[in-house]
């Protein structure tokens, strides 16, 4: 049965509107005494409860206007969930995949299985930003969730986006299908467990965002890489700045106050031997440390760090024979 041929059935409507809620023929007083009126277009209902013909409603001063069935079985199975406060979860994958800066691909997954999940807060057609759900609750994980009946017409494009902004799942369960002549208890079976069901938005945002940052730790892993790299090459005293700390304080030792600043940085190991050693091997790089003049606060205070940088020295007043040398200037380099 497909559903054009559920939809035109002649049926009769075994439902009617009461007191704002959605009540079976088979609860109420007969004839004009049912107190009834059609959930379509709220005309008056006779309750028509003979012995032959199955129990049903139909118009008192009109004719039937046949989109009151539909307009019931969409009405009642918000109610079911509202008094119920329950409902079957569908099972869902979400996937979502991201490049990074050298084109490798990365993606980020989740598998939720079926579940009855038990609801609170539950509010129908509840005005939300941008767009209204049929029912909207707060799952027992305290998770915010839209739910949309099927009967007719599903989710439409623009509320789907309207929807996709919010930080809510949403759930749509299909109706569509079940026989308009379905009984009470038939139809809260099918809104609750059976009728088939899926999501229309569900952890995207989420998986989003985890593999963005995850991407975004790996390009910065290969840009220090590419400054490490470019470091390596044979301009004289090119390194990527890590880090700086300046400081003061008292020395009981020489008591005495004192200033320090110092730069942390990787550079090259060294690759060539000196007079005194004999280089055998080497390879990589090693992380140092300089003094640096306070004047070169300013600069390292406009850096985004690691930097790669050319360094400027000079010899600083020491005692001994050891010449040692303090960084007097900084030069950003292009990677």
């Amino acid at each position: 049965m497909n559903n054009q041929s559920v939809e035109s059935q002649n049926v009769e409507l075994l439902f009617g509107l009461k007191d704002e809620k959605i009540v079976s023929v088979n609860d109420v007083e007969q004839g004009l005494d049912c107190g009834c009126f059609c959930p379509h277009c709220n005309s008056r209902l006779v309750a028509k409860k003979g012995s032959i013909r199955q129990h049903h409603f139909a118009h008192y001063e009109s004719d039937d206007c046949q989109h009151g069935p539909e307009t019931a079985l969409h009405l009642l199975a918000k109610q079911v969930i509202k008094e119920h406060e329950k409902v079957l979860m569908p099972s869902h994958f979400d996937n979502y995949e991201l490049e990074d800066s050298l084109g490798i691909n990365h993606q980020n997954s989740t598998y939720i299985k079926q579940s009855i999940t038990h609801l609170n807060q539950v509010e129908i057609e509840k005005p939300l930003e941008g767009y209204q759900p049929d029912v909207s609750a707060i799952t027992e994980g305290g998770e915010p969730l839209d739910i949309e009946i099927l009967v007719t017409h599903a989710v439409d494009e623009e509320k789907s986006e309207l929807q996709a902004l919010s930080n809510r799942k949403m759930i749509e369960i299909d109706l569509s299908m079940l026989p308009r002549t379905s009984s009470y208890d038939e139809i809260i079976i099918a809104t609750l467990y059976e009728a088939p069901r899926r999501f229309i938005s569900g952890d995207e945002k989420h998986l989003k965002a985890e593999i963005t940052d995850k991407v975004d730790i790996i390009n910065q892993s290969h840009s220090s890489h590419a400054k490490i790299k470019a470091m390596q090459s044979p301009t004289e005293g090119k390194v990527l700045l890590m880090g700086y700390k300046f400081g003061e304080g008292y020395s009981p030792r020489y008591k005495s106050q004192f200033a320090l600043g110092h730069l942390f940085f990787i550079k090259p190991v060294q690759s060539t031997s000196t007079k005194n050693f004999t280089l055998k091997a080497s390879g990589g790089n090693e992380l140092a440390t300089r003094d640096v003049h306070e004047n070169v606060l300013e600069q390292l205070e406009g850096l985004e760090l690691p930097a790669l940088v050319s360094l400027t020295f000079e010899a600083k007043h020491s005692i001994g024979h050891n010449t040692k040398f303090i960084v007097t200037g900084i030069k950003p380099e292009d990677t």
